[in-house]
């Protein structure tokens, strides 16, 4: 069986093409409008749940092609545009340059989300002509017509699966390769009941501000005492991961990033030693107490 490549993909300001706007739609928009991506919504009938949460500047409005007037204060909230007709080819062309002289689609992504199977197989077979093997496609429900997967996400801190994402610092996601989502959904809530017990908020943030800092003071071996770059660099990160490994997922949130840059920096500076502190030592020195 050949994997799929698991990325945390950017897709903010980035143009998506959505069609189809039922319950499957609704579960694609809850997954990608709180990337902040633009998406274009096509579809006749629009499920109230999309409307109401996500389109709201449609629900007064009669108008069949409608863009957000209110986007850039909205996202990553609401979807950036709605057109209520069939999807017709010429749909696929509404961000190319005017006179055509570009091949890019300007879609990031291109997902179907309609019943009628023929249509969606043709959509996906139509993006590959005008675009090329490289454009992103995935037709609901068809395996052979998907270039990624969804998968389960986990989105933490979160409160409850239908506002992950608003404020998350980290995610996860478990794919089957669309074997069985209803499955990674269960593995996704175990392994969320799990990291309930501990700090992972303040763990991810303890260790994003230790990285900079020990980034910027490697900066300075290399820019004022002239030390190899290549060297500084395989060094840094043998020192953060042994370091994140001594601490573990019950005390990162802990660190004293303070106290751990001087440990840095004695050690750097003592030929680059990697012998850290026992265990004990570390958590009773650069660690705060009182703390989870």
């Amino acid at each position: 069986m050949v994997l799929s490549l698991q990325l945390a993909h950017r897709l903010n300001n980035k143009n998506v093409l959505l069609v189809g706007g039922g319950e499957v739609a609704l579960t694609r928009v809850e997954k990608l409008v709180i990337t902040g991506c633009k998406i274009t919504l096509i579809a006749n009938d629009i499920h109230e749940d999309i409307l109401e949460r996500y389109a709201p500047f449609c629900l007064d409005n009669d108008s069949k092609d409608i863009i957000n007037p209110e986007w850039e204060k909205t996202h990553p909230t609401e979807v950036y545009r709605v057109i209520r007709t069939p999807f017709e080819d010429k749909h696929f062309h509404l961000y190319q340059n005017p006179d055509g002289s570009s091949v890019d689609s300007n879609w990031a992504m291109i997902l179907t989300c309609i019943p009628d199977r023929a249509v969606s197989e043709s959509i996906y077979l139509e993006s590959k002509k005008l675009f090329g093997n490289q454009q992103l496609v995935n037709v609901a429900d068809n395996p052979p017509y998907c270039d990624f997967y969804f998968g389960a996400n986990l989105n933490i801190p979160a409160t409850d699966l239908s506002t992950q994402g608003k404020e998350s610092l980290l995610q996860l996601l478990i794919s089957s390769n669309g074997a069985s989502p209803r499955f990674t959904a269960l593995i996704r809530d175990e392994i969320d009941e799990f990291l309930r017990q501990f700090d992972i908020e303040d763990s991810v943030l303890k260790l994003g501000e230790l990285r900079k800092q020990i980034r910027l003071q490697s900066n300075k071996y290399v820019e004022e005492d002239n030390d190899d770059h290549l060297a500084v660099l395989k060094y840094r990160m043998q020192w953060i991961k042994k370091c994140t490994d001594i601490f573990g997922l019950q005390n990162c949130s802990r660190m004293n990033t303070e106290k751990l840059l001087t440990l840095y920096d004695k050690m750097y500076r003592d030929e680059k030693s990697t012998v850290f502190p026992d265990s004990d030592e570390m958590l009773r020195e650069y660690a705060i107490t009182g703390s989870k």
